[in-house]
C-alpha cells in the first residue's frame, strides 16, 4: 500500500498540497503578528499623545491657577504694608497723645497748688 502511494502520481501532490498550505498558515500567522505589533505601537502611540496633551493641559491650568495666586499674595502684601503704616501712625499718635496728657497733668497740679495756696 505504502508502495502504492510512493509510485502514484498523487503523492507529489498531496505533499506539495500539504507543504503549501503550511508554508501559508505560518506566512499568514507572522503576518497576523506584525500588524498586531504595528497595532499595538500605533495604539500606544496615540496614547502617548493623550497623555501629552493632557499633561499640557493641566500645566496650563495650573500655570493659571499659580498666576492667580501671586495676584492675590500681592494684593494681601500690598494690605499689610497699609495696615502697618495705619499701626505706625497709630503708634506716634499715641505717643504724642500721652506726652500731651502727661503736660496737661503737670499743668492741672501747677493750677490745683497754686488755687490751694
Amino acid at each position: 500500500m505504502i508502495q502504492t502511494l510512493l509510485n502514484s502520481s498523487t503523492l507529489p501532490l498531496v505533499v506539495s498540497s500539504a507543504l503549501t498550505a503550511i508554508v501559508t498558515y505560518l506566512v499568514a500567522r507572522h503576518n497576523n503578528k506584525k500588524e498586531l505589533m504595528i497595532t499595538d505601537r500605533q495604539q500606544i502611540s496615540q496614547e502617548n499623545q493623550q497623555i501629552r496633551q493632557e499633561l499640557r493641559q493641566e500645566m496650563d491650568k495650573l500655570r493659571e491657577e499659580l498666576h492667580v495666586w501671586r495676584n492675590r499674595c500681592m494684593e494681601l502684601e500690598t494690605i499689610v504694608q497699609e495696615w502697618r503704616d495705619k499701626y505706625t501712625t497709630l503708634v506716634v499718635e499715641r505717643q504724642q497723645l500721652e506726652y500731651r496728657v502727661k503736660e496737661l497733668e503737670t499743668e492741672l497740679k501747677t493750677y490745683m497748688q497754686a488755687r490751694i495756696s
